[in-house]
């Protein structure tokens, strides 16, 4: 049996924290399995929801721990995850954000190719999000499964990509590239992973199921701001690939306007063919709500995009963020 540390890195008492963590408990795995649940300091309203997390898992039967990881770096839930692994030691690390809901084979879903002769040093599920419950959620789940930027329809495009909502990585390479301690002071600390892996001769694969994350009650600022840090990670370590979002995620808009009938409509059927895809690869239904789904997700890829190329600044959690090239982050003055 292999042994696996779970970090579920948490901050702030969101709603909706406690029946994901809850959702631990349904994994089933051979693997000697221990999972921590952390906060980057005892301050954090999570603290609570967190001990008391923990303790159902260990009611349960799992062996479960809350810790409070206190460790520097601006990217707090890196750090976080270094803090914990100065204290826990296996021969795979995954990682699991607070939102995300787990079922019976999350676990075995991530850490399975990483066993296999010649498999990937990292593996993640690319994220969706189910139950929106405001129309800025149901925008925000439309972009993670009705767009060309839905991760688990762009993980077939983009092999270079990687998203951290759920992964696993092998502690070995992990240590080849200096553990997370060494990507702390990074915004896209998922994307560096992947560029320092593929830098020492390892790759990373996306897995055929997506993570799934339970996000409610956001306004459409708070949505936006969020597709803007995305933006602003690839602005930083991807700036050629940023260069052609405006054409590949969200262009219908424009060609209905200013292009003839016919490169209009082409456009139009285009997008639905995008949209359909995009939901068959997230596993979503194909029809409910899609033209909505199409103009929703279109309308905040843009305004994110513009935010992210008239700012160099991003909130994280109450904190403003100074990014600069290269993706490193400080907190802003």
């Amino acid at each position: 049996m292999t042994r696996v540390i779970l970090v579920r890195p948490c901050t702030g008492a969101d709603a909706g924290l406690a029946l994901a963590l809850d959702s631990t408990a349904s994994i089933v795995t051979e693997h000697t399995l221990r999972v921590i649940l952390s906060v980057a300091r005892a301050e954090d309203p999570a603290w609570p929801v967190v001990e008391q997390a923990a303790e159902r898992l260990r009611a349960r039967g799992m062996d479960a721990a809350a810790m409070i990881a206190t460790a520097s770096g601006a990217n707090h839930k890196c750090a976080q995850l270094a803090a914990v692994l100065e204290t826990a030691r296996a021969e795979i690390v995954a990682c699991a954000d607070a939102d995300v809901w787990l079922d019976a084979d999350s676990l075995d879903r991530l850490v399975a190719p990483l066993l296999n002769p010649g498999g990937p040093a990292a593996t993640y599920a690319p994220p969706i999000e189910i139950e929106p419950r405001t129309l800025a959620d149901r925008a925000s789940a439309a972009v993670l499964d009705s767009s060309l930027h839905a991760f688990p329809l762009l993980a077939r495009l983009d092999p270079r990509g990687f998203v951290g909502k759920a992964f696993a990585v092998k502690s070995a390479a992990l240590d080849r590239i200096g553990g997370f301690a060494a990507l702390s002071d990074y915004l896209g600390e998922d994307i560096e992973l992947a560029r320092r892996l593929s830098a020492v001769g390892e790759r990373t694969e996306a897995i055929d199921a997506p993570a799934q994350a339970h996000v409610q009650g956001r306004t459409f600022s708070a949505v936006i701001e969020r597709y803007a840090r995305w933006m602003t990670v690839i602005r930083a370590q991807r700036p050629l690939l940023l260069a052609s979002y405006p054409l590949l995620f969200f262009p219908t808009a424009f060609l209905v306007a200013f292009a003839p009938l016919g490169v209009a409509a082409v456009a139009i059927v285009a997008r639905i063919l995008v949209a359909l895809a995009a939901r068959k690869a997230s596993r979503r239904p194909l029809l409910s709500g899609l033209a909505r789904a199409i103009v929703l997700s279109d309308l905040v890829l843009f305004l994110a995009f513009v935010r992210t190329i008239t700012r160099r600044r991003v909130v994280w959690r109450g904190r403003t963020l100074e990014v600069r090239a290269g993706g490193r982050i400080s907190e802003a003055a």
